[in-house]
């Protein structure tokens, strides 16, 4: 937190929609920004670079955290006390492997509805809620997120669960698999 110029002790969201960005819910954020900031919640926000300049000039002047892009991604995860992303499986996977707990937005139109998928395991684990797109808005974003503001032993279980979900050694796993299955060729 003190590289990204934080405050230490103020409960911290991170908030991004992928590479590409997630129109739905980069306007609930616009939409909450006021109100998580009033609440003390710090939000590290990844915009996507298409979105950032629509997203910046709606917000205004108080965006110090946003992003269109940020390539060291890890570095927000590490300050995040919470994840609020779409369900793919790569953020699953890291997600999952950091233990965050996390509000899953899937993404509607995904291949056979795996996103959808992806978050409801998520969620039996206790390790995420989920806002279905068609609901994701400011309200539910903000409600979703003081949720867990005032419940820290909420957080604390459901970063146990994904932690407990996740598979932090999975490179170690896949090339001790790729190793067995050399030699047994």
């Amino acid at each position: 937190r003190r590289h990204l110029a934080l405050r230490p002790d103020s409960f911290t969201v991170l908030v991004f929609g992928g590479s590409r960005g997630a129109r739905r819910i980069n306007s609930a954020v616009i939409e909450a920004w006021s109100n998580l900031s009033v609440k003390g919640i710090q939000v590290l926000f990844v915009t996507g670079e298409a979105e950032y300049q629509g997203v910046s000039e709606q917000i205004g002047d108080t965006r110090p955290n946003m992003y269109p892009f940020y390539k060291e991604i890890q570095d927000l995860y590490s300050a995040a006390d919470l994840i609020v992303c779409r369900a793919g499986a790569t953020s699953i996977a890291e997600i999952t492997a950091l233990g965050k707990p996390a509000i899953l937005v899937p993404y509607p139109w995904a291949t056979d509805d795996h996103q959808k998928s992806n978050a409801e395991s998520l969620r039996e684990v206790g390790a995420a809620t989920i806002i279905l797109d068609s609901e994701m808005n400011g309200e539910t974003l903000t409600i979703a997120v003081t949720e867990m503001v005032e419940d820290p032993l909420l957080v604390d279980r459901m970063a146990r669960a994904s932690l407990d979900y996740g598979m932090p050694d999975s490179g170690i796993r896949l090339a001790e698999l790729v190793i067995d299955t050399a030699r047994s060729a």
